[in-house]
Parts: C-alpha cells; sequence; structure tokens
C-alpha cells in the first residue's frame, strides 16, 4: 500500500503550481505564418490532417484560459516578410510569446513589438 501512496502523491504533486502567481493575470500570444498554406504537422491521425497553423493556434488559444481564467490568449499573424499583422498591441502587451510555424524573419519584428 506504501508504494501506491507514494506513487500518487508524486502524481499529484504536477498538478500543484511550482511557484505562487507573481500577478493579477497573463497575456500569451500565439505568433502563426499568414499564409494559408503554412500546414502544421500536427493531427495527422485526426480527422483534420496537418491544419493550417492558425487553426492550431486558434484551437490552444481558446482553450488555454480554461486552465485559469487569469490567462488571456490571442493569435496575431506574421506575414512572409515578417511584418505581424498585430493592429491592437497584443505583441507588445504580451508576457509570452509562442512562435509557431514562422520563420527567422519574423524574429525582428517579434523583438521590436515585444
Amino acid at each position: 500500500m506504501a508504494p501506491l501512496a507514494l506513487a500518487l502523491a508524486a502524481a499529484l504533486a504536477f498538478l500543484l503550481p511550482a511557484a505562487p502567481p507573481t500577478g493579477t493575470s497573463a497575456s500569451v500570444v500565439f505568433v502563426v505564418p499568414a499564409a494559408d498554406d503554412a500546414l502544421s504537422s500536427f493531427g495527422r491521425t485526426s480527422p483534420e490532417p496537418s491544419p493550417p497553423w492558425r487553426v492550431v493556434a486558434s484551437h490552444l488559444a481558446s482553450r488555454l484560459p480554461g486552465f485559469d481564467s487569469r490567462i488571456r490568449s490571442s493569435v496575431v499573424e506574421a506575414d512572409a516578410d515578417g511584418s505581424l499583422r498585430d493592429s491592437d498591441g497584443a505583441v507588445r502587451g504580451a508576457d509570452v510569446l509562442v512562435a509557431l510555424g514562422v520563420g527567422a524573419g519574423a524574429a525582428g519584428a517579434l523583438r521590436e513589438g515585444s
């Protein structure tokens, strides 16, 4: 019985926060290619294999606040030249930027925008 209790305690430790919250909210911005043909490698066995990065990021952005109501998330598109379609300034206000499928051309705009 002791090994089972120890295993259960170890598993529950993963559910606890690693550190106390440092603020009242957090903003996560997913940056994806604007091109419709920028396909991800996710979902190979799902009903929609290789969805566009925009679809992947939109799904993640919609699910993320469900983990903690203090988390806000959004999606910003990057054009082929690296410029960002960020009219509301989401990149500048982001606590976390997650770039999915964008090339090195977006790195400069992400540095400038954050």
